[in-house]
């Protein structure tokens, strides 16, 4: 009795080229974003996507986070174009991100209430409540946002930690401190240029 005859199989290295760098394409980012999503150099995804080299476990389990397919579907061949990230993951990202973000004011909005309870009024709370949210933000968009986003986020940040050192040494008149603003946002800024070139 002989054995069935297995076709040829594409070697794995050029299959999951092919396939990283069509999801990463599809998804529009850049290798260096995707490089900083899974913590690995720009270098590291092109060698990938070259076929150099394949990712080890834990980057393809992380690559199927990321583009919402199964390592499987990274390994094997395809036609056609990489599926759309499926909705429910997006969502989810999306939903979490904005439960954290709200639960900040929540944690603030009952902190306040309980104080006030005891005659303590804090509504500089709430401004405090700013900045923390951003980190919040900050946060989840590196984790499942594009990373690109948060040169804006920091900027807020930098803008809003002003705002409440300012109100929380309101008695001493420190108007001065939001001169550290327009060096500080440039800073960002710039730092944000360099990364991307």
């Amino acid at each position: 009795m002989s054995e069935p005859m297995l076709s040829p199989t594409p070697d794995l290295s050029s299959v999951t080229a092919k396939n990283i760098a069509a999801l990463r394409q599809s998804r529009k980012m850049t290798q260096l974003e995707l490089g900083e999503a899974l913590s690995y150099s720009d270098k590291a995804v092109s060698k990938w996507e070259r076929g150099e080299s394949v990712p080890d476990a834990y980057v393809l389990c992380a690559l199927s986070r990321i583009f919402g397919v199964s390592v499987d579907w990274i390994l094997t061949p395809h036609e056609g174009e990489p599926p759309a990230p499926a909705d429910n993951v997006t969502r989810r990202h999306t939903v979490t991100t904005l439960l954290a973000f709200f639960g900040v004011y929540a944690a603030v909005t009952a902190a306040f209430v309980i104080l006030a309870t005891l005659g303590i009024y804090l509504w500089q709370m709430f401004v405090y409540a700013v900045p923390v949210s951003l980190i919040v933000l900050l946060v989840f968009n590196t984790l499942w946002g594009r990373r690109g986003r948060n040169f804006l986020l920091v900027g807020l940040l930098l803008a809003t930690l002003l705002l409440s050192a300012y109100i929380a040494l309101l008695p001493r008149n420190l108007w001065m401190l939001f001169l550290l603003a327009a060096p500080g946002e440039l800073i960002v800024w710039l730092s944000h240029f360099l990364r991307r070139k």
